[in-house]
Order: C-alpha cells, then structure tokens, then sequence
C-alpha cells in the first residue's frame, strides 16, 4: 500500500506524459533539420525546413479535435462508453507503439507525398493519443489543479531538456551525414522505452477517471461555446510558457538559417531557462499565500505598463534591449503558468479544450515567428505590442464567472 502511494504521488499518470510529451517535441523540433533532409532532401533552401516544421507541430495543431475524432469513430462504430473502457489500455500502448512505426518505415526518396503522408499521419496520431491521455488519466477531483499543471509543466520541462541533453550526445558521436540518413532515428528508442514505462506504471489508473473523461458529451452548446472563448481570452498569457519552450528548443539550429539581426532574438542562454524553472515553482506557492485573483490583476497591470514604457521610451534593438526582454520573457512566462485559472470537474470539457487549444495556437504562433525570422527584420517594438495586447484582454475578461477557480 505505501508502495503504491508512493507511486501515485510521484509517479503520477499526468507527469510521466508530460515528460514524454515534453521529449517528443525536445526530440523532433531539435533534430528537424536531419528529418527534413531524411524526408524531403530533394526541396530547396528553407522549404523542407518549414514543410517539417509544419508537420511536427501538427500534433499540437490537432489535439483540441481529439474528443470529437474518438466521438466520431465511436458514433461510426456504434461503440457504447463501457466497451470503450475495457480497451482503455490501448489508449496508452499507442504511444509506443506510434514511435515504432516511425522508427521502421524508411523514407521513400522518389515520392515526397508518400513522405509528407507518412510524418503527417505520425503526428497527428501522436497528437490525438496525447490529449485523449491527458484526458482520460487526470483525476477531475484533484483538490489543487493549479499545482498539478505546474507539476505538470516541470516535468514536461524536464523531458525537454533531457531531448535537448540526448541530441548533443547523438551530434557528438554522429556526423551530420549519418544524421542525415537514418540516424536521427535512435533517438525514437528513448521514447519507445520510456513510452513502454509510462504504460506499465499507469495500466491500472482508476477507471472512473477515464469514465469521466469519455463520456463528457461531444456537442457544444452556444452558451459553451462563449464561455470557452472567455476562458481563453482571460488567460490568454498562458500562450507565453508554452511558447517560450518552444523556442528554447529552437534554439539549437534556427539562429543559423534566420537572418543574422534576427539570430539574437532566440539565444536563450542557461540564465534564463534555470530562472524559469525556479520561478514557476516559488511563484506557485506564493500566489496560493496571497491570492490569485489579486495578483492576476496586479501582474496585468504592470505588464501593461511596462510594455507601453518600452514601445515609446526605450530602444529595444541593442543588445541591452535583447538581453532585458529575454529575461523578461522567462520572467513572465514563470508567472503566467501559476496564475492560468483552471475549472473544476463539472467543467470538464471546457478545461479539455481550453488547455489544447492553447498548444494549437501556439503551434501556428511558432510557424508564423520561424517565417517571419527568416524572411523579415523583426521589429522589437511590435513584440511588446503584443505582449500588452495579450495582459489587455485579460484585464478585460479576467471577471468573467466561467466556474469554479483555483483561488
């Protein structure tokens, strides 16, 4: 008994998927240049980058549709909930199962279609089995769900710099051009390997919990429809923490191909990334003491503030300018994490959606920022500018009862 407490308390269901999670995109997003040339060698330029990109980050792009993807299989099948439960296993197995399969189908060098179809079907089927996880292993009664997204986040934090700590060890022993070939592919065995543990340690979670999950009713209502944009507008900010470690993990070939005013943009150095980590955990913690509602409204406010200050008073594009909003980024991303309000189980649905849809904007916004850095002088006056945009609504729709908060 005390075995299995202490496996649920530190072997959590949603921890060990936010590690892979975090590992899957630390893996792909870092070794995207070798995929691309795996793939699709035959384009030109930047092309096969973007093309890849593209298709990575289709697993974050499809995860809001997750639900309505198993709702519509299981409408074709005519599939009761409870025999859907006797395979919830398979929920799980997938995973692994999905990395094997990228890890054996060769590339097919004279049919770049077959090539796009094959890493996009990868994707999107790694992203639909993600979130339904996410889905079915989260315990809805948890008393304090902020603490378990942050806890969440730390792992997911942790899998991403284990990625990133395994692709130097692979560019170490690997050259380029055995990268290039098929190489790249070993890295799909840690994932195997650690998507096999995450089955065998969550292979017994509560039934009930994916129960809660599966019968959660895949129409919308207009009145849902309205509190979920409200959801999302009021805690708009939580687009920066997903963002920024997206761009940590570019960071290890993008400032090579973008342009070179560009390049310091996105070189993060360990400062930040340590700050960010130790900040989420100690702001979490204070926020609980003094209230979030307080500090949501206090941390909009100066930032608000502070980005009009630096969009009319101060020149960003120095090097003092790149280095204070590189730190401020991590500050406010540490921040941002704690203060999302989360609802509580009898708004199951709307917590669903929300949470993924947040991963499929940011996997559009990480496109978009990679397009302009290659093609485009970026304009750092315009990134505060959406900065105070971002703390702007949520000053407006922060008010907005849509349930139960994490106080």
């Amino acid at each position: 008994m005390k075995e299995r407490n202490l496996k649920n308390k530190f072997l959590n269901p949603n921890c060990t998927l936010g590690f892979i999670d975090g590992l899957d995109i630390s893996l792909f997003l870092s070794l995207l240049p070798y995929i691309s040339y795996y793939y699709f060698n035959e384009l030109k330029d930047n092309d096969f980058l973007f093309l890849s990109l593209s298709l990575v980050v289709c697993s974050y792009f499809i995860r809001p549709f997750a639900l309505k993807i198993l709702f519509f299989i299981k409408k074709r099948l005519k599939v009761e909930c409870e025999k859907i439960l006797s395979f919830k296993n398979c929920f799980i197995y997938i995973i692994p199962f999905t990395y094997l399969s990228c890890f054996l189908i060769p590339n097919f060098n004279n049919n770049i279609l077959l090539n796009v179809l094959i890493l996009f079907s990868i994707r999107i089927i790694i992203g639909i089995v993600f979130a339904l996880n996410y889905n079915f292993l989260s315990d809805y009664t948890v008393k304090n769900p902020s603490f378990m997204n942050v806890k969440k986040f730390v792992f997911k934090f942790l899998g991403i710099m284990f990625g990133l700590l395994f692709v130097e060890f692979l560019n170490q022993i690997y050259s380029n051009n055995e990268l290039n070939s098929w190489y790249w592919k070993i890295s799909l065995l840690i994932l195997i390997v650690i998507s096999i543990f995450h089955f065998y340690i969550n292979k017994d979670y509560k039934e009930e919990n994916f129960l809660i999950g599966l019968i959660i009713d895949s129409n919308s209502k207009a009145s849902d429809i309205t509190n979920l944009i409200r959801l999302l507008l009021g805690n708009l900010f939580f687009i920066l923490p997903i963002l920024f470690l997206m761009m940590i993990i570019l960071q290890t070939w993008l400032p090579g191909i973008v342009r070179p005013e560009n390049s310091f943009f996105i070189q993060f150095k360990l400062s930040h990334i340590l700050l960010f980590l130790l900040l989420m955990f100690c702001f979490h913690f204070v926020f609980q003491l003094i209230g979030k509602e307080k500090i949501v409204t206090y941390f909009s406010f100066f930032n608000i503030l502070l980005c009009l200050i630096y969009f009319f008073f101060v020149e960003l594009s120095s090097s003092y300018g790149i280095n204070f909003f590189q730190f401020y980024l991590s500050v406010i991303s540490a921040c941002a994490l704690p203060l999302s309000f989360h609802l509580r189980n009898n708004n199951v649905k709307q917590l669903f959606l929300s949470y993924n849809l947040f991963y499929m904007i940011n996997s559009v916004l990480i496109m978009g920022i990679v397009y302009y850095l290659i093609y485009y002088k970026l304009n750092y006056d315009f990134v505060y500018l959406i900065i105070f945009f971002i703390f702007t609504l949520n000053i407006l729709f922060k008010r907005l009862k849509l349930g139960k908060v994490d106080e």
